[in-house]
Order: C-alpha cells, then sequence, then structure tokens
C-alpha cells in the first residue's frame, strides 16, 4: 500500500476541526506524506464524482450508526466499504456483500481489511456487484 491515497469529504465542524487538524499533522509525519487530500463540503455532484474515484470507502464510526446513510451511498455506486462492526453496518455489509466488517474501534483491524476490498482484488468485484444488488 506504498501509493495508497486518502480522501476525505463532509462537514467538519468546529468542536471536529482541532481534531481534524490534529490528524492531518500526523499524516504529514507519517509515509503518507503528501496522500491526504480534503474535499470540505460537497454537494450531491461532489459526492458521487468523489465516490467514482476511490476504490474503498470507510468511515468508520465511533457509535454504532443507526442507518449508515453514507455507507449505502458508497455501495450504490459500486464501491466496496469497510466498516466497524456495529450499528447498522453488520446487516448492510452482510446482506449486500459490499465490504467487510472489523472489530469497533480497532485501528488496525481497519487498516487490514482496506487491501480485502481494492478493486484489484479478487473479492472486490463481487463485493461490489453485491453492493448494486447484481447477481454475484
Amino acid at each position: 500500500m506504498s501509493d495508497v491515497q486518502l480522501r476525505c469529504a463532509g462537514y467538519l465542524g468546529k468542536r471536529d476541526a482541532e481534531f481534524f487538524s490534529k490528524l492531518q499533522e500526523r499524516v504529514e509525519r507519517s509515509p503518507l506524506k503528501g496522500a491526504m487530500t480534503y474535499d470540505g463540503e460537497v454537494d450531491q455532484a461532489g459526492k458521487i464524482e468523489m465516490l467514482s474515484s476511490i476504490d474503498v470507502f470507510s468511515a468508520p464510526s465511533v457509535y454504532p450508526e443507526s442507518k449508515g446513510i453514507y455507507v449505502l451511498e458508497a455501495l450504490a455506486n459500486g464501491v466496496a466499504a469497510v466498516q466497524p462492526a456495529h450499528g447498522s453496518f453488520p446487516e448492510l455489509l452482510e446482506k449486500t456483500h459490499g465490504g467487510t466488517l472489523t472489530p469497533p474501534g480497532d485501528a488496525a483491524g481497519l487498516a487490514r481489511g482496506w487491501p480485502r476490498c481494492f478493486r484489484m482484488t479478487p473479492a472486490a468485484p463481487r463485493m461490489a456487484r453485491g453492493a448494486q444488488g447484481r447477481p454475484r
């Protein structure tokens, strides 16, 4: 994963701005220096453009999401997802075969889940087709 790029987008409120700034600094001090971009808050067209440009979607919430609409949007665009196994994510990913689940709160486990979903892996096309409701 030496050529990985991290693409982030979405609303960033004042409460989370300091956390995100520290995260950006941490990435810049890591082997991923220069690999992270933040697109800010995007409209529907921007969201679709972003989802069409990525190989894997992950928004690892620390609390159990009741709906996971952003995961559904990724799946609808044929992008496999890596999510923590809590809230609505187990049901979404198990029923669609649209990604992989990792233990909640396990950053290393999350990172190990990403390569399984890259489009270049044999399982990814099957996951993406399942996410779009097409036969595997």
